[in-house]
């Protein structure tokens, strides 16, 4: 359990991250769920941001930029790190948004699972590239993003399930439902 209590000098979720670099181990992973808003600075900075609740219009004190979130984690000793992000934007936090299973590795699914294991890794599941992406039109509870990934994971019939069959998976249903007019 990593708390993040009593930090006063910098906005909580950099304070978090912060702590998970110093304290997670070669032995350990670590997830990140943001679902939020996130904004571009084309005009200025060329930068990306996630806003959190507490984020104000033209004030960047509580933004959290995308190279504060990538500089951390590739700081982490965790081994494995996925950050799941349904936000605008969110495609800046990678410089390679391309994942995919090769051939081989697809026909030697323990082998290539074995070899996953060991190595270290740091993978984004975005809903979208550095553009904006629906917010709504999902369940009725949530995005379209959220709502697929969800149906995704309930539908998943390998164990384990790797990151790249998920995204396959979510980019093909996340295309195709942001024109569908149906029930859910």
């Amino acid at each position: 359990d990593i708390g993040v209590t009593g930090v006063q000098t910098c906005a909580l979720p950099i304070c978090a991250l912060n702590n998970f670099r110093r304290a997670l181990g070669p032995d350990d992973s670590l997830l990140i769920y943001y679902a939020g808003h996130g904004y571009f600075d084309a005009d200025k900075l060329g930068k990306a941001y996630w806003l959190p609740a507490d984020a104000e219009d033209n004030d960047t004190t509580n933004w959290i930029a995308a190279d504060d979130i990538t500089s951390n984690l590739k700081g982490t000793a965790a081994r494995h790190v996925l950050i799941i992000s349904d936000s605008c934007f969110s495609g800046a936090l990678t410089r390679d948004p391309n994942i995919h299973l090769t051939g081989e590795a697809q026909n030697s699914r323990q082998k290539y699972l074995a070899n996953v294991a060991k190595r270290k890794s740091r993978l984004l599941l975005a809903s979208g590239g550095n553009e904006p992406v629906l917010d709504e039109g999902g369940d009725g509870k949530h995005s379209i993003f959220a709502t697929v990934l969800l149906r995704s994971l309930k539908e998943m019939d390998a164990d384990p399930v790797t990151v790249e069959e998920l995204f396959s998976g979510v980019r093909e249903s996340v295309a195709a439902e942001q024109f569908f007019d149906g029930d859910w």
